[in-house]
């Protein structure tokens, strides 16, 4: 059966229901593509929120060391040295707080890495409590006493910040992957309009174009 003997009835029927079909896999794909693209955007959340507590983390290991350092540089003086030690458990305190949000964004998953991170922060605070104890007991007397004392465990937290910086840099390069889906969505869906212009238009045009013959 050739074109040309259709009625234009039956071809613009026909061309209605290709049109139909067209729609429905166009509302299919792009509702897919949508669905992957709310997965992708979920997931640089996440990422964005774990970059975050773990560059807060890392400043609160920081001032952490900063605050030790104060603590034994003033170990002659026990009013300033128990002001810096305040400050370090308020620091820690702070650390921890962070480490939780750290686990909450990757809960659901086993994270030896973070478990680590953890861990060595443990075995820091445990050491600075300990080496803290014997300058108030009268055991160690000098910065530099103290300094050799806490240098046993100095790797932990040295350990603990390289984890950290890495948690982070991972977190940072998963945000920048939703740039890929964004743009393939945006050729699909382009693509998926152009084709669906094409099966309307094309049989459409076609079927004005031989209406006149028709008629006559």
């Amino acid at each position: 059966m050739k074109f040309s003997s259709w009625s234009n009835q039956s071809f613009l029927a026909v061309v209605l229901g290709a049109a139909i079909v067209a729609v429905t896999l166009c509302a299919a794909i792009e509702w897919w593509a949508v669905s992957d693209l709310r997965g992708a955007f979920a997931n640089a959340r996440r990422g964005h929120a774990l970059a975050e507590a773990a560059a807060t983390m890392h400043d609160d290991v920081l001032q952490l060391r900063r605050y030790e350092k104060d603590v034994f540089l003033n170990i002659g003086s026990p009013e300033r040295r128990a002001d810096y030690r305040a400050r370090w458990d308020r620091a820690m305190l702070q650390l921890r707080y962070d480490l939780q949000r750290v686990r909450a964004v990757r809960q659901g998953t086993s994270d030896a890495q973070v478990q680590y991170i953890a861990d060595s922060i443990a075995q820091y605070r445990e050491a600075f409590a300990h080496t803290y104890d014997l300058v108030q007991g009268g055991s160690v007397l000098t910065g530099q006493q103290a300094n050799d004392e806490m240098a046993r465990n100095k790797s932990s937290i040295h350990q603990a910040e390289n984890l950290l910086v890495q948690l982070e840099r991972e977190a940072q390069a998963h945000m920048s992957s939703i740039e890929n889906p964004v743009g393939d969505l945006q050729w699909t869906t382009l693509g998926l309009n152009l084709m669906l212009l094409g099966i309307v238009c094309g049989p459409l045009a076609y079927a004005l174009r031989r209406q006149p013959s028709t008629a006559a």
